[in-house]
């Protein structure tokens, strides 16, 4: 996951995170995580961080990461909610 901004973020978390083909007739779950988070270490205004490894089928081009409950923790304020908007992205 990337992020950027004016904050500085130290910690994210997420109740899920489903990762699919985005299709409603033809629909295909590649997996289901659970709640988690991960720390950022050192703190960032700007930065990126793994949250987990995801097999897809070699022959798919496209896939939907889907993360409910997104929150990341602001030196400032506290827990921020967060948004991530589920597009559908090319696989290369």
């Amino acid at each position: 996951m990337y992020w950027g901004g004016t904050g500085t973020y130290s910690n994210w978390k997420f109740s899920s995170i489903t990762v699919d083909n985005g299709q409603a007739l033809n629909y295909k779950k590649f997996a289901t995580i659970g709640s988690g988070s991960v720390r950022v270490d050192p703190a960032k205004k700007i930065g990126s961080v793994k949250i987990a490894d995801v097999k897809i089928p070699y022959n798919q081009k496209e896939a939907r990461v889907i993360i409910e409950d997104l929150k990341g923790y602001n030196l400032k304020s506290g827990w921020q909610s967060a948004y991530m908007t589920p597009v559908l992205a090319k696989i290369n």
